[in-house]
């Protein structure tokens, strides 16, 4: 889903950034290339962490600076934009076992190591002398550190759908999850800006908003040449739009740092 998003955005002539986060790495795989990708994981002299997202985080967690940052294009360009990955690594199992909520987050001790997709959005803009008109983030199907870590750099956050009920169970634990990660946010950064005042970039981070549900995987058959959902997925459909709003949007609204569900969002699907 999120490789044909940035496709799409990239054609429309828009300057897109993919930041792949998931440790199974299948958006870098499937958009450079498995050989490709595995080039990229090799260490040597030159590249110490090799040529990954681990490049950069590994010597900003661990030596507490800023390590080298590598976007590379896909392997099917677009015609117009730009669209540039920064690859993921198997090595974000592990990135995301020293990430810490309670000492790091709740604590306000370690709020850097939780924002490095802002971080990792700084460097990339920097050294391609470009500034992306969008970052999307691909993220383990979870709700851990690295989940966090996202979420508490965005503007916004997508929800994919399958026609399951998988899908309507995790769209409640979303609503029921991410006003407790707001929670812990706010407790950190009102410690951390205590000692720390004018540090602007915490201040403004922390507030995602939820910017729609996209349902993928869907059967459909063709009618007077519209595409029609088979009855089976229209039920999943309906039930996961019911989730949406009485189990998501009824549960975000209650967070009152800010506000959560900007107006043009509802329980309608954006895409699918």
């Amino acid at each position: 889903m999120i490789w044909n998003l940035a496709a799409t955005l990239s054609e429309m002539d828009k300057r897109v950034l993919l930041i792949d986060f998931d440790p199974q790495c299948n958006l870098s795989i499937a958009a450079i290339g498995s050989d490709e990708f595995s080039a990229l994981l090799k260490t040597s002299t030159q590249h110490p962490y090799g040529q990954t997202v681990k490049a950069f985080a590994l010597p900003y967690i661990q030596q507490n600076r800023i390590g080298n940052i590598y976007t590379v294009s896909p392997k099917k360009s677009t015609k117009n934009g730009n669209l540039h990955i920064v690859p993921g690594d198997f090595w974000l199992n592990s990135f995301s076992d020293i990430l810490n909520v309670g000492t790091d987050v709740i604590a306000g001790s370690g709020l850097y190591r939780f924002i490095l997709p802002n971080l990792i959005t700084e460097e990339s803009q920097r050294k391609n002398n470009i500034e992306y008109d969008y970052v999307l983030i691909d993220l383990p199907p979870s709700f851990n550190t690295l989940v966090r870590s996202s979420l508490y750099c965005s503007d916004y956050f997508l929800v994919p759908c399958t026609p399951d009920l998988f899908s309507s169970y995790c769209v409640g634990l979303i609503g029921e999850m991410l006003p407790l990660f707001i929670q812990d946010w706010e407790q950190g950064k009102a410690r951390y800006l205590h000692s720390n005042p004018t540090d602007a970039l915490i201040g403004s981070l922390g507030k995602p908003q939820f910017g729609g549900w996209i349902f993928n995987n869907f059967d459909t058959r063709r009618q007077n040449g519209k595409k029609n959902m088979v009855a089976a997925d229209a039920v999943h459909h309906e039930a996961i739009k019911v989730a949406v709003r009485d189990e998501l949007i009824a549960e975000l609204k209650k967070i009152t740092y800010y506000s959560p569900i900007p107006s043009f969002a509802d329980e309608e699907q954006v895409a699918g």
